[in-house]
């Protein structure tokens, strides 16, 4: 679950982990990828394919891809640790 919400949005998977701070952290890092991504082109009359963008593409995509494997990552050890203790 918390992988997939990372998927959706960096950060959202890592608020969903109770990692407030790093979830907002993330969200705020990219938010300005995405917006460069979407607003960038049109504004300044840029043609879709200009080199720049595929750089902003690709550590849009690389922070997903970071956000959404830590998200995994935090779920589990999350769970590890909730795991062992007794239900009351």
């Amino acid at each position: 679950m918390a992988a997939g919400l990372s998927a959706l949005a960096p950060g959202l998977g890592q608020i969903y982990n109770d990692e407030i701070e790093k979830g907002v952290f993330l969200l705020v890092l990219s938010y300005p990828l995405f917006l460069l991504a979407s607003l960038l082109p049109p504004m300044f009359g840029l043609p879709l394919f200009w080199p720049d963008l595929w750089i902003i593409v690709f550590l849009g995509a690389a922070l997903i891809a970071f956000a959404a494997a830590d998200a995994f990552a935090g779920a589990r050890r999350f769970n590890r640790v909730h795991a062992s203790r007794p239900v009351s």
